[in-house]
């Protein structure tokens, strides 16, 4: 299975501390593609996102699974309105609206937020975006397709990366029971 890796957009070092703790224990068993955009800032947010979507729409290999974190949701997201042929989605810690129309060609999309997600708590207040705290709430709308897993029982874990300081227990729960 193909898995689509996009980070979020505070990141310096191309996902080495979030996403890419997860690579050691999917490798053997998926192909991973990265769309590594690099560190954009807030306002690259707003100048570059519909760009990076559109790349990510076209090196999405048909049904794969896109893997975000945080504004690397969101950039799925927006790939889906590219036309990305996405199976599934794993939205780890997503800055998304906590009650987003999600892409109608996913059948299947998992959530994994903590309550004590306090950064995404702030994205809700970002104007004119598909910004919000579903990272922190989970996702609070009414698609059945979406199902969400809250990390602090999960993994014992808190706050918006907290997931990647256990990433071979987070790597085999989203194998098991997560992954079509």
């Amino acid at each position: 299975m193909d898995l689509v890796f996009v980070h979020g957009f505070n990141v310096h070092d191309g996902g080495a501390d979030t996403l890419d703790t997860l690579k050691p224990y999917l490798k053997d068993d998926h192909t991973i593609l990265e769309a590594d955009y690099g560190w954009i800032g807030l306002a690259g947010v707003k100048i570059f996102g519909k760009k990076i979507a559109r790349v990510i729409a076209g090196m999405t290999p048909n049904g794969a699974i896109g893997v975000g974190h945080s504004n690397g949701c969101m950039e799925l997201i927006r790939a889906c309105e590219y036309g990305a042929p996405f199976s599934q989605l794993i939205l780890i810690n997503p800055a998304l609206d906590n009650d987003i129309n999600m892409p109608l060609q996913v059948g299947r999309i998992d959530v994994l937020h903590n309550l004590e997600d306090d950064v995404v708590t702030m994205a809700k207040w970002y104007p004119f975006s598909y910004w919000g705290d579903m990272g922190r709430v989970g996702y609070t709308g009414n698609d059945t397709r979406v199902h969400n897993h809250e990390t602090q029982q999960i993994f014992n874990v808190e706050g918006h990366s907290g997931v990647f300081q256990r990433p071979e227990a987070v790597a085999a729960y989203i194998s098991t029971k997560i992954i079509i």
